[in-house]
């Protein structure tokens, strides 16, 4: 088994915030009218990848293909509804700075967005 009893918790537990998240800024995404509110909001799911990915390991460089395979497969079963594509292409059209940005400080960048969008997850 490629994980212990303690990271499929964190898996579990980290996927189900971000299930969460991501439905909540989706049902909102869906509602919007305002190009301005969509950006945020499209920022903010992109944070909350990142965000989930840290907290799983997704990010570390020297991860196996192996892992990565189980990983999803991990994540897949607290979160199979999940658009995979969609949420990395989030990640993939971010600037070199906006990437950096977002990656370097991740709790400050959501809360400014949260505080923009006069919304909480």
């Amino acid at each position: 088994m490629i994980f212990t009893s303690e990271q499929l918790q964190n898996i579990k537990a980290s996927t189900e915030m971000y299930r969460s998240e991501v439905n909540r800024i989706n049902d909102l995404i869906n509602t919007q009218q305002s190009e301005d509110r969509l950006d945020k909001l499209y920022l903010l799911r992109t944070i909350a990848t990142i965000e989930h990915g840290k907290r799983v390991g997704l990010f570390d460089e020297n991860n196996t293909d192996e892992f990565l395979e189980a990983l999803g497969n991990e994540v897949t079963k607290h979160f199979p509804d999940k658009d995979d594509e969609e949420l990395f292409d989030d990640l993939a059209i971010l600037d070199d700075d906006l990437h950096n940005r977002l990656f370097s400080s991740t709790e400050k960048e959501k809360n400014i967005l949260l505080k923009g969008l006069g919304i909480t997850l």
